[in-house]
């Protein structure tokens, strides 16, 4: 499960993922809009069992590099978040183990429009072994199907489930197709 924890664009916090912790019992993972090193400890220290670092919103190498050792020091497993070919392309040359691939550019904090069609382009370019998750403008349990067909190892969906009537029915609907690949 993934927790937005920015506050401004998103509504989310800090203790709003501390008491999903207390709740559940599934692997955390934080996206946020990082900012410095002391974000992975208190990560760590919330209960996070994983970090997504985005490319996009890390524009500064040596920072970049600086989080994702602290994370790697204090057990946080590191999503390398990307949009985009370049993006993809660092990652890879990072060694990323784990790349999202986000449909939507979050840095113009795009909230709808993304299809899946960035996945379907990106994830034939992944290494073998590394995990791909799929992230955002997953709409439907059709768009799942193409994540997964495209190679896909698992799909991050908020905005869908946010906004609709039935969360849980919304859920299992996506079990059916899926299922079939």
């Amino acid at each position: 499960m993934s927790m937005v924890t920015d506050a401004t664009h998103f509504g989310g916090s800090v203790e709003l993922a501390r008491r999903a912790r207390r709740l559940c019992g599934v692997p955390l993972m934080r996206k946020e809009f990082f900012t410095s090193v002391g974000q992975m400890d208190e990560s760590r220290a919330a209960g996070f069992d994983a970090v997504q670092l985005s490319l996009g919103t890390i524009p500064d190498p040596v920072l970049f590099d600086a989080m994702r050792s602290r994370a790697e020091a204090i057990g946080l497993e590191v999503v390398i978040g990307v949009h985009g070919r370049a993006q993809l392309d660092r990652a890879i040359q990072l060694g990323a183990e784990a790349i999202g691939l986000n449909n939507r550019d979050i840095t113009t904090l795009e909230l709808d429009g993304g299809t899946v069609r960035a996945s379907e382009s990106l994830i034939p370019l992944v290494p073998r072994g590394v995990l791909v998750i799929s992230e955002s403008g997953l709409r439907s349990p059709e768009d799942v199907l193409r994540a997964a067909n495209a190679g896909a190892n698992a799909v991050l969906i908020g905005t869908a489930v946010a906004k609709s009537r039935d969360p849980i029915g919304w859920l299992r609907s996506l079990r059916e197709p899926v299922e079939s690949c």
